[in-house]
């Protein structure tokens, strides 16, 4: 278990996470039976600077930029003031203050959840014939809130565009789900044979295997915009309270939303040959018949072999 937190080299930056991890194997008395899993889970919360889709970004919104170019002289703790004075004209000079406001009442933030699960197990049918399978799994959701606060400099400049004694701010939330899939079936032959007593003493090594392979993956993302949040009610990422409805004069709160799925999969049997010599001469053959979710029924099917 390993849990970290690192603070971000911007203000209003960190990431956290946590991640478990176990690993289990086994063996049966006979050794003929063996099995083994892993198992990892993780979580982290991201905070980074929000950087509005605006062409003045390189300008209002790059700390970097302002701490090595902000006059020597402004006192972030007069903010309230200057931020004032660059709502009233615009001026590029209060940059400074409009970032600092940018990290002090907006924000940025990303939670994801991603698990892996794995399983090899075999069984040796004679000394030369075994069975396997194996299984995996890889699961990934990632939930995204990004927001400017409607008393933000930014948030009240928009919406004096908007009209006198109007408010704005917006609120994106996102989501997104990733499920993979993967299980092999295999049946493997392997011997050597030739002049010795011992494996190491024979020439002649053959190796046969047959698999049939399933693979399938699930995608859903989701999003959600609203520009326009009531001042008084408005916290990140609440349920819609603070939403301000659209009205006939302007279509500037239409919320927008977004939604995609996808789901695809791949059925494969193969196999494959391999002779040795002396490990010196060797052959190698390989076939296999794979039909994909992509394309039509009559399509699905290609073969491959070497």
């Amino acid at each position: 278990m390993n849990y970290t937190k690192q603070e971000g080299s911007l203000l209003a930056s960190d990431l956290q996470r946590m991640n478990l991890r176990t690993n289990i194997s086994g063996r049966s008395d006979n050794g003929k039976f063996n099995f083994s899993t892993t198992a990892a889970l993780g979580f982290s919360k991201n905070n980074s600077q929000t950087e509005p889709e605006t062409r003045n970004n390189a300008i209002y919104f790059n700390s970097i930029f302002n701490a090595n170019n902000g006059l020597p002289y402004f006192d972030p703790n007069n903010i309230d003031v200057e931020l004032e004075n660059w709502v009233n004209s615009l001026q590029a000079l209060y940059a400074p203050y409009v970032t600092l406001d940018n990290v002090r009442m907006n924000g940025n933030r990303e939670d994801e959840i991603k698990l892996i699960l794995g399983g090899d197990a075999s069984y040796k049918i004679t000394d030369k014939l075994t069975a396997r399978y194996r299984i995996g799994v890889d699961y990934t959701s990632e939930v995204g809130l990004r927001y400017a606060d409607p008393r933000s400099g930014l948030a009240r400049v928009r919406a004096s565009f908007i009209g006198p004694d109007e408010v704005e701010g917006f609120q994106n939330e996102s989501f997104f789900r990733d499920f993979r899939f993967n299980s092999n079936i295999n049946l493997g032959y392997a011997t050597k044979f030739g002049k010795g007593e011992t494996d190491r003493e024979k020439k002649h090594s053959f190796l046969a295997n047959i698999y049939l392979e399933y693979v399938k993956a699930h995608f859903k993302s989701f999003n959600f915009s609203q520009t326009g949040l009531d001042p008084r009610t408005f916290s990140p990422g609440n349920d819609g309270g603070a939403f301000i409805s659209d009205n006939l004069d302007n279509d500037e709160f239409v919320p927008t939303v977004g939604s995609a799925k996808a789901s695809t999969g791949l059925f494969s049997y193969f196999g494959e040959v391999d002779y040795d010599y002396d490990e010196r001469f060797g052959f190698t053959g390989t076939l296999r018949r794979d039909a994909s979710s992509r394309f039509e029924a009559d399509n699905a099917w290609v073969h491959s072999g070497l």
